[in-house]
């Protein structure tokens, strides 16, 4: 139990060993500002609004350049040169 009786989370990491301590301490953040990141990042894929409108043709290129590059194990053709 814990210490206001509610049942234990199963989560018995502190704060500094979170996830988002781990990834705050990887990237130089401190660890309320990866929690905004995520909170932000979390609501933006809920929301599941399009940023932009992508362009068909380039989208096309874009999947047949990295088609080429799976089958052939060319990477280069990703750049698109």
């Amino acid at each position: 139990m814990g210490s206001r009786g509610e049942e234990p989370c199963g989560d018995d990491r502190t704060p500094e060993h979170s996830a988002h301590g781990e990834i705050a301490a990887s990237i130089g953040k401190a660890e309320t500002t990866v929690r905004q990141i995520a909170h932000r990042a979390r609501r933006r894929v809920h929301a599941r609004r399009r940023r932009f409108e992508p362009d068909s043709d380039a989208s096309r290129e874009i999947v047949d350049r990295f088609l080429r590059a799976a089958a052939t194990g060319d990477v280069r053709t990703l750049s698109g040169r």
